[in-house]
């Protein structure tokens, strides 16, 4: 508890595409974890170059969440993710 969660993922932002954690499951994991910051490297230089995106997230209590990302264009919400990432944490003291 206490520590910081880094969650590094290859996306090409030039197309459109991000990783993000849809607002409708941050319910999910909110309680034990949080999501506090973004970063995103390497996506300068050439047209088309993939990056990557770095999640931070804050363990805040004790136990087990369900983390999950999408991959989207952020004005396709009715649209199904590209690609879905998940990842079970577990927070102990």
């Amino acid at each position: 508890m206490g520590d910081t969660l880094e969650i590094s993922l290859s996306e090409n932002a030039s197309t459109g595409f991000q990783w993000s954690v849809p607002p409708e499951l941050k319910h999910k994991f909110d309680k034990v974890i949080r999501e506090r910051e973004q970063a995103v490297e390497g996506s300068g230089g050439l047209p088309g170059k993939a990056g990557v995106r770095r999640l931070y997230f804050e363990t805040v209590a004790t136990g087990m969440a369900e983390l999950e990302l999408h991959y989207r264009r952020h004005w396709e919400r009715e649209v199904p993710p590209a690609r879905n990432f998940k990842l079970r944490v577990r927070v102990r003291k």
